[in-house]
């Protein structure tokens, strides 16, 4: 092979690799893996083995007659976390209020709307008073999430079937938090792609994944079959008898 044709080889694997990039600019981002500990309802394949269930919680909230008092409840696993703020309920004769805080599958829920994708699970967040459920609260809390990845975004729905979309007031590496105004469904979501997520997941499309390695196998080979070519024509010329 002639020394071009082994320079534009030694420089096709580097160039092929900002291309992939350049095409593909989520890929740089994409997650194969969770960067924190978490405790997942339906685990990704790569840590089923070792996933642990995630923990609900139910608890009597202390009240009075007219308003539930401020209070802290979180699950076993402190992954969901409520803080509620002293606010005022229809009147009438109570000591408490109960909680249930339920992890549940996002998959199973309605779709995330795009370009965001599911973040962990889905908190089922349930007020009761009595034998009533509790309506939007007059002094809204916080819900505090823990998540596996670096979160954009938290997600309510009062049924579980639309989304609407909270501006988080906090956000870390493993954790998010936005207002809290009543019950429903909580979710933490991202719009980094997270390659294999279920739901609402953004990611690289198969066709352009087979082209990006089918390229430059048929790159390979046309410079293989350059240098054998040019091989083959040295030696047709060395083999030429020279006439006087």
């Amino acid at each position: 092979m002639r020394r071009p044709e082994r320079r534009a080889l030694l420089w096709l694997f580097p160039c092929w690799n900002a291309a992939l990039l350049l095409a593909v600019p989520s890929a740089a981002a994409a997650h194969t893996g969770p960067l924190a500990p978490y405790r997942w309802v339906s685990p990704p394949s790569e840590v089923a083995a070792a996933n642990t269930p995630p923990l609900s919680r139910q608890a009597d909230l202390p009240a009075q007659r007219d308003r539930l008092l401020a209070t802290d409840v979180w699950t076993g696993d402190l992954q969901a976390t409520l803080a509620l703020s002293e606010t005022v309920l229809p009147a009438r004769d109570r000591v408490a209020v109960s909680i249930a805080i339920t992890p549940l599958d996002a998959a199973g829920l309605g779709a995330v709307p795009a370009p965001l994708s599911a973040d962990g699970n889905a908190y089922d967040i349930a007020l009761r008073d009595g034998d009533a459920d509790v309506g939007p609260l007059a002094t809204p809390g916080r819900v505090i999430l823990d998540v596996p990845h670096q979160a954009t975004a938290v997600l309510f729905s009062p049924d579980g079937t639309r989304w609407t979309r909270l501006t988080p007031t906090s956000t870390s590496a493993s954790q998010v938090e936005a207002t809290f105004g009543g019950p429903g469904f909580y979710l933490a979501a991202t719009d980094h792609t997270l390659l294999g997520a279920p739901n609402g997941s953004s990611g690289v499309s198969g066709p352009l994944l087979a082209a990006l390695v089918v390229l430059p196998v048929l790159a390979c080979a046309g410079l293989v079959l350059l240098g054998r070519r040019s091989i083959g024509q040295r030696t047709g010329s060395d083999a030429t008898p020279n006439r006087a």
